[in-house]
This record gives structure tokens, sequence and C-alpha cells, in this order.
């Protein structure tokens, strides 16, 4: 125990270095949000569980990131079609994904949730005017 004790410490001093040294290099993100998105207990006709939305995103917006608002949202899992055709799937709370971008954008296949939600998407944006000091 004494000897993982000293290798814990010595990792934590080195950290602390290493990270003020290199954070010029690292960029800092912001999330912008995007989109709130009302979410059915039952899919519609058409199998969607979501009105249609639009998306845009800023400039330096390097991934869009999903969050399931409810109970139990760490369990739900969905997948997001645009015009009609399947573009992101098994995507859960929390997820980063690639940048999808104009309308009839909606949310398909719910699987975990057991009561009507709300999906927020937000843009990932790197962040200059964030400077680490």
């Amino acid at each position: 125990m004494k000897y993982f004790n000293r290798v814990l410490t010595s990792v934590m001093l080195l950290l602390t270095f290493v990270s003020g040294a290199s954070a010029h290099n690292n960029p800092t993100f912001r999330e912008d949000l995007l989109a709130t998105i009302e979410i059915a207990a039952v899919a519609a006709d058409d199998g969607t569980y979501s009105r249609a939305i639009s998306l845009s995103w800023p400039k330096k917006t390097v991934q869009l990131v999903w969050h399931v608002i409810g109970d139990g949202n760490e369990k739900v899992r969905f997948s997001v079609s645009q015009d009609g055709k399947e573009v992101l799937s098994d995507v859960g709370h929390g997820d980063r994904t690639t940048r999808l971008k104009g309308d009839g954008i909606v949310i398909t296949a719910i699987d975990g949730a057991s009561a009507p939600l709300k999906i927020t998407v937000s843009a990932r944006v790197i962040d200059r005017s964030l400077k680490k000091k």
C-alpha cells in the first residue's frame, strides 16, 4: 500500500506539471445549444418520435453533443434520421457525433425510454477566447 501511495503521488505531481505546460497546444471547447427536441412516448405512424428540426451550427464546430433529459437518461439509446435516411445510430446521453446540418432531422428508434422525454443537441465549438492561464 505504501508503494501504491508513492506512485499515485508521483503521477499526480507529474500530471500537474505536464498539463500546465502543454495547455497552450490544447484547444478549449464550449457547447452551444442548438435545439431541444420533445420526444413522444410512442412513435408516430412514420416511425418518428419527434417533429422534424433544422440544424445549423457556428464556425469552428467540431462535433454535435447529445443529452437526454429525464429519468434513466443513461439507458436511453436512439437513432437520428434526415430526409428518411438513418444518419446516426445507437446515440446516447453525452455522446459526441459528426455534424449534421439542414432540414428534416428527426429522432427514430428509441430504446430504454419509459416516458416522454427531451433530447438536447449542442455544437461542440473550439473556443479560442477561453485561453488557459
